[in-house]
Order: structure tokens, then C-alpha cells, then sequence
């Protein structure tokens, strides 16, 4: 998992949305961006494989694995992913686009979608700004 988080962060990716074929900006890239090398959508698949046979493999032998080995396991991996950038899900732009509409244009999120900010020269927004 930190394999995938530090090679996902290393540049753009067609597993990140919103990253630019040439660019990938600080903040999408996190802590962890420029860490490692960039890979191609091969190595990728077989980070994901190999996490899914090490998964395999700890099912396998749990009754063997210590507690405190199983705990420090958990906790390194969600910090993995909290590390990385968001991969695959475009959710989080989606809850970014929603809060600037409100933030930046005075639109309702309830209201308007996300497209209206293209157009708010011509939506009478909240508090009397166009």
C-alpha cells in the first residue's frame, strides 16, 4: 500500500481524476508527491494485485499474526491512503466544486450545480452579487 501511494504521488496518472496528462499539481499530490518513481498503468495493476495477494496471504495465516504486528499493519495502511492522492473517485472534486460555488459565487449548492459557476454573471446570486 505505501508502494502504491508513493508511485501514484509521484506524477500524473489516468487513476487520479482531475490530473493533467503533463501536470500534477502540490496539493493533489500531497506529502508524498515526488517521493518515487512515476509508473506506468501496468506496474499499477500489479501494485493493486500484489496488495490483494497480501491481503490473500494474511487471511491465510491470522491466526498466526500477532496483535501487534495485525494493529501496526491497519494503521500503516491507512496512512498509506490517507497520504496518497485520490485515486480513481472523483468525489472529492465534486464536494470542492460544491463548496466553492457557495464560497466564491454565492450560489446554493441545493440550488445550482456545480456547472452554474461557469455562468454566474448571469444568475442573480444570494446577497445581491452577480
Amino acid at each position: 500500500m505505501i508502494a502504491l501511494a508513493i508511485t501514484t504521488a509521484a506524477g500524473p496518472s489516468s487513476v487520479i481524476p482531475k490530473a493533467q496528462p503533463a501536470f500534477l499539481p502540490g496539493w493533489l499530490a500531497g506529502p508524498l508527491g515526488g517521493l518515487g518513481p512515476r509508473v506506468s498503468i501496468g506496474v499499477f495493476e500489479a501494485l493493486i494485485v500484489a496488495i490483494c495477494l497480501c491481503y490473500a496471504v494474511a487471511l491465510r495465516y491470522a491466526a498466526s499474526i500477532s496483535s501487534r504486528r495485525l494493529w501496526s499493519a491497519i494503521v500503516l495502511a491507512h496512512l498509506a491512503a490517507l497520504l496518497a492522492p485520490p485515486l480513481f473517485s472523483g468525489d472529492v472534486f465534486g464536494y470542492i466544486a460544491f463548496a466553492r460555488l457557495d464560497v466564491l459565487h454565492g450560489l446554493s449548492p441545493y440550488v445550482f450545480t456545480a456547472n452554474a459557476a461557469r455562468t454566474t454573471r448571469s444568475i442573480t446570486c444570494r446577497g445581491g452579487r452577480t
